[in-house]
């Protein structure tokens, strides 16, 4: 086995181009095997015996670039497990860093990649400055949750957990996430569950300025100064009122048709033709609203997986042939970990109409300044939110439930609750029988709250037919303080269409 993986290691170096050399020595009945893989900059040392106890990595760069102990965890994580080829694939990530580096310096990627890392780290000690250190609400409020070298090397986020594993994590798992960004095993195990941003370079057609070794980061604390060749943006958070942000941004202007002139002191060498991108994991199903929103945010095109990449602002035009959210999201619920498979119609409990939302699967998104990764995150959760929501239809849980979607409201599901009537000579006896519950529900914009309305609440008192009323009802009035407030915090803590039928069902009104 030891020796299998030594020679994986080498074959691997030698199809990255990366220099390797062995060293063998014996602790006590042990032979530990060193695998050294070398670029120019990043150099990366591999333990290999006949026991787990001796496996061993540690990445360390030919610069001043400190060491980090998360990357030699991630991948000595990905060795133990024996996931041979995850290892690969994360040793390819950082030869394509050290061989960009190599190409086009004095720009250098490595330094870039952990400038990013560190303008995520200032971005949620700010955010979580201002919600009075609590960790939890970065999901709610914030820009999600810096964890870089978590699933990949470099800068990644989470951005979205499920309401039932964010309401279950325990302090200790929440105070290790955002102090040392590092996720306990408890959180490890649950990863799988969660939505993550993990951030890479592409190349562009346009140039992206690269930082020189002297600015840290983009986003400034309040103290900070200016940098030369740069101009100071100051951003209001969409969330999180009163907190204004600085952020670092460089600009290029064309001097004439072919040469670009740099401004001030942002050397030329520096305008390189890479540009962040923002990668999705899993890649999310969105509604042409949340396809629009993202442009908007980042002045840009999100790319998506299928039918086509968007292509400029024209969103609409492209909708025409693209799949539906609701069977977008089906199918990821028959599919994903630890949900078995999809029940039938007969034993499903929400029957779904008519599917109604166009939909892409957005997979990545240009991130051409990260003051924009603010806007792009809470965009994000609400969509992420609402497939909760939807996924939660094609659970085998009781009541039976019917629910309708919107094409013109992409985040609203009305819902008609069949009330348990029994058998017939039970409902012979009774006076009146069981009335029948329609309600509304919605996911909110900026924050992704969910708020529930029912049919009295919103002035229906009897009606043939409770969903073709709801649907009467414009989401312009829908008003946050006529929502139910029991139901719509059963809605926010489960996500779950079967769970906020089931408690109407135990409390009727």
């Amino acid at each position: 086995q030891a020796t299998m993986v030594v020679e994986r290691l080498k074959s691997t170096a030698r199809r990255l181009g990366l220099a390797q050399y062995t060293d063998t020595r014996t602790e006590g009945s042990d032979t530990i095997t060193t695998v050294t893989l070398a670029g120019s900059i990043i150099v990366i040392d591999v333990d290999i015996g006949n026991s787990q106890a001796a496996l061993k990595v540690k990445v360390s760069y030919v610069s001043d670039i400190e060491h980090d102990d998360r990357i030699d965890a991630l991948m000595l994580d990905r060795l133990r497990a024996g996931d041979i080829r995850g290892f690969e694939e994360l040793v390819e990530e950082m030869a394509v860093l050290d061989r960009l580096t190599r190409e086009r310096s004095p720009a250098s990627f490595i330094h870039n990649t952990f400038a990013t890392i560190a303008t995520l780290k200032e971005i949620q000690a700010q955010e979580l400055a201002a919600l009075d250190g609590d960790s939890r609400l970065l999901l709610r409020y914030g820009s999600g949750i810096a964890l870089p070298h978590a699933r990949h090397v470099g800068p990644s986020s989470l951005y979205f957990m499920p309401a039932t594993l964010r309401h279950g994590l325990a302090d200790d798992d929440w105070e290790k996430l955002v102090n040392t960004q590092s996720m306990s095993e408890r959180a490890k195990s649950v990863s799988e569950l969660c939505h993550w941003l993990y951030y890479t370079w592409e190349p562009s057609s346009s140039p992206h300025y690269f930082l020189p070794s002297a600015v840290e980061k983009l986003c400034l604390p309040a103290d900070a100064m200016e940098v030369a060749g740069s101009q100071v943006i100051t951003v209001r958070h969409p969330a999180i009122h009163g907190l204004d942000m600085r952020f670092l941004e460089f600009t290029k202007q064309q001097a004439d048709g072919t040469d670009m002139q740099a401004e001030g002191d942002a050397s030329s060498e520096f305008w390189i033709p890479y540009t962040l991108v923002a990668r999705l994991e899993p890649p999310l199903p969105a509604c042409a609203l949340t396809v629009r929103a993202i442009m908007t945010a980042t002045s840009s095109d999100a790319t998506t997986q299928e039918p086509e990449q968007t292509a400029g602002h024209d969103s609409p035009r492209l909708l025409e042939n693209a799949p539906t959210l609701e069977n977008l999201v089906r199918g990821i619920a028959a599919n994903h970990p630890g949900s078995g498979q999809e029940a039938s119609p007969e034993e499903r409990a929400v029957e779904m109409e008519s599917p109604q939302i166009r939909a892409w699967t957005i997979c990545r998104i240009p991130v051409h300044s990260p003051r924009s990764i603010l806007a792009i995150t809470a965009i994000l959760r609400r969509q992420a939110t609402f497939n909760s929501l939807l996924a939660s239809c094609f659970a085998t849980t009781q009541p039976s439930v019917t629910a309708k979607t919107y094409a013109n409201d992409p985040f609203r599901i009305d819902l008609l609750v069949r009330a348990h009537r029994g058998d017939v000579d039970a409902m012979a006896e009774s006076a009146e029988s069981p009335a029948d519950q329609g309600l509304v529900v919605r996911v909110a914009e900026t924050l992704g709250d969910v708020h529930v309305w029912t049919h009295q609440a919103l002035g229906i008192t009897t009606a043939d037919d409770l969903l073709a009323t709801l649907a009467s009802i414009a989401t312009s009035t829908l008003s946050k303080s006529t929502a139910h407030p029991s139901l719509s915090k059963v809605a926010g803590i489960g996500n779950s269409i079967p769970i906020i039928a089931s408690w109407i069902s135990a409390h009727p009104q």
